[in-house]
C-alpha cells in the first residue's frame, strides 16, 4: 500500500489528508467518490462547493490527479 496526500482546496483554505491505497487509481477513484459525497453534503445543507478543488499527490509529490467540483457537476458520470 502507498500513501497518498489529498488536498483539499476551499476557497483560500486547504485541508490536507494521508491516505493509504493500493495504486494511483485507486487514488483517483477515492478522490472522485470524496468529492461527489462533498457536494451531497453541500446540497443537503444549502452551500456552494462548485469551487472547491481536490487534487491528490503520490508519496514523491507528482500530481495523480486533479478533480473539480464544478466539473462533477457538469459530468456526473466522469
Amino acid at each position: 500500500m502507498a500513501r497518498y496526500r489529498f488536498e483539499i482546496r476551499q476557497r483560500e483554505q486547504t485541508e490536507t489528508l494521508w491516505i493509504e491505497l493500493a495504486d494511483p487509481e485507486a487514488a483517483r477513484k477515492e478522490a472522485m467518490t470524496s468529492a461527489r459525497e462533498l457536494l451531497i453534503d453541500a446540497a443537503i445543507e444549502g452551500h456552494d462547493r462548485r469551487a472547491w478543488v481536490t487534487r491528490v499527490f503520490d508519496e514523491a509529490g507528482y500530481t495523480i490527479a486533479t478533480v473539480t467540483f464544478a466539473d462533477l457537476l457538469a459530468s456526473p458520470e466522469s
